[in-house]
């Protein structure tokens, strides 16, 4: 939802000294409750926008290194592990294998099948070979994949919410879908707020009708005082002139099509830019104010609510909540762990490549499924931090 308070993302003192937009008095205790209101949710605001952007910040940089650090050697690690996959399939079509051990290279093949496929394209001959050794096919297995995660979503966001959405719409990979997906969740966030309304909520609802009433009685009064204020008549300062003639276009534009919301833009950015004015707005106007700075406040908290649920945070979420350089250590940890994975697993490629009798490939398909497929995880490398 866009609110007039939108526009003014960005927007600085004219002094330039960082001051932040309050609402402020010579003598102590002497503001009013909807001024003491105003400063509460201007520095609300500036507190969620800079955690905001600090966080945004972080969170790209995070994904940045990770894609530079791990990642090709996730990819690497991938190669390899598709490569003795090739390798185990091969044997049994060289050695006549046992049915226990034909059951261990089946769970050894698809294990690593799986592993690589989180990395790396998924060619025809690779889809073949995962086809011919699982019990369902890539393709079933990927319908499957989507239907645990919209189901995983559907858990996270509760039954409420879950309930009145087309999970089945939801595709983590396509950005259009992911943005239905958030416009649905916002929706129903707003409508979740809208039901089972206490007697708290009405009045706040009939204090919201009386603001919508200050409102439309306000498009004439601000008009009035915005043309006191910029007439370029007044100013002899001819820069300033000039920017007021400006200004004084877009007043009288609004005023003439009745837009209460660019009004409110055009006076706010005035107050922003002289914030000695803020003393002496009328009550009912400060009311205006607060009511729009309460809708800036829930749509940033829904932001950064939202912000911890992007699906490209998925290779860092378990780093996101520490310190940015302790985050790239833990990242360099993976990392290390991926690359001596990957040296120990060229290793075992080297080894059972050289191997001649079925005892010995027997022996080596017995050790590696035990190590690997028996419970340990060792390239389950998403769990390593969560």
């Amino acid at each position: 939802m866009n609110t007039p308070f939108d526009e003014l993302a960005g927007f600085k003192n004219v002094n330039n000294k960082n001051d932040k937009l309050k609402v402020s008095s010579k003598k102590k205790g002497d503001l009013s409750k909807e001024q003491l209101a105003f400063n509460r949710l201007t520095k609300r605001i500036q507190k969620l926008e800079s955690s905001i952007e600090t966080e945004s910040v972080k969170m790209n940089r995070l994904v940045i290194f990770y894609d530079k650090e791990v990642l090709p050697n996730k990819i690497k690690l991938a190669e390899v592990q598709l490569d003795l996959a090739f390798a185990l399939d091969e044997s049994t079509n060289k050695h006549r294998l046992s049915k226990s051990i034909t059951e261990k290279v089946k769970e050894t093949i698809v294990y690593l099948c799986e592993e690589a496929f989180e990395f790396i394209l998924v060619t025809p001959d690779t889809e073949a070979l995962y086809d011919r050794w699982s019990d369902i096919s890539f393709q079933e297995d990927l319908e499957q994949q989507k239907r645990d995660r919209n189901q995983m979503f559907s858990d996270f966001f509760g039954s409420k919410l879950s309930d009145k959405m087309n999970m089945d719409d939801l595709d983590l990979d396509d950005p259009e879908s992911m943005a239905r997906f958030q416009e649905n969740i916002e929706q129903l966030f707003e409508e979740k707020k809208s039901t089972s309304k206490s007697k708290k909520q009405l009045e706040k609802e009939e204090l919201k009708k009386q603001e919508e009433a200050i409102q439309n009685k306000s498009i004439r009064s601000i008009y009035i005082s915005l043309t006191k204020i910029l007439h370029p008549d007044t100013e002899t300062d001819e820069v300033l002139k000039k920017e007021k003639e400006e200004l004084m276009k877009s007043v009288t534009a609004a005023y003439e099509q009745k837009d209460l919301s660019t009004l409110l833009r055009l006076e706010m950015e005035w107050v922003f830019k002289t914030s000695e004015h803020l003393e002496k707005l009328a009550e009912d106007k400060l009311k205006i104010y607060i009511s729009v700075l309460k809708e800036r406040v829930s749509e940033l908290e829904l932001e950064k609510h939202m912000l911890y649920r992007n699906p490209r945070l998925e290779n860092v979420f378990s780093f996101i909540n520490q310190d940015e350089n302790q985050a790239k250590i833990l990242i360099n940890h993976e990392k290390d762990q991926i690359i001596n994975d990957y040296l120990d697993l060229e290793g075992d490629i080297s080894i059972f490549n050289r191997l001649k009798s079925k005892s010995d490939i027997n022996e080596f398909i017995e050790e590696f499924h035990e190590y690997h497929c028996e419970g340990s995880d060792n390239f389950g490398f998403n769990d390593m931090f969560y």
